[in-house]
């Protein structure tokens, strides 16, 4: 029975729970999004735990984005992203460009740890990717 239990405990720690349902493709996060955007990250603030334990929020961080550039979607020129102090957090660093796949849950604007959400030029090969599958998902004219 050890020997089971240390077999779990391996296969958990190798396979994190953060993204239980694997990584979405490129696509696939952009038709479930509200929004892709790039952005600077401008400020950062804490957040107060609010009931996660009973559907709220645990804890996390606020990053106030000035959005440079939509490329799906909308949302307002400046908003804040949360980000929950768990392991699905997505840690940013003010002063960074990033290309956002943005959603919206319980009033909050969130990035998918699990996603394409990056920082530039890391992930500029996805932005490009991005631009391509709007302009060919595009209705013709």
């Amino acid at each position: 029975m050890l020997w089971y239990t240390l077999f779990l405990a391996t296969l958990m720690s190798a396979h994190p729970m953060a993204c239980p349902v694997g990584h979405p493709t490129v696509l696939q996060e952009l038709l479930r999004s509200r929004a892709v955007v790039i952005g600077d990250v401008v400020a950062e603030r804490p957040i107060a735990d609010s009931g996660g334990d009973r559907g709220g929020w645990y804890p996390g961080t606020g990053y106030r984005v000035r959005v440079t550039e939509v490329l799906h979607g909308s949302v307002p020129d400046t908003l804040e992203l949360f980000s929950e102090t768990s392991s699905g957090a997505f840690p940013m660093v003010v002063g960074q460009r990033y290309l956002m796949f943005v959603y919206r849950n319980l009033g909050r604007y969130l990035l998918d740890y699990c996603g394409h959400s990056g920082p530039l030029p890391e992930r500029s090969a996805d932005a490009a990717t991005v631009r391509r599958l709007v302009r060919e998902l595009q209705p013709p004219n």
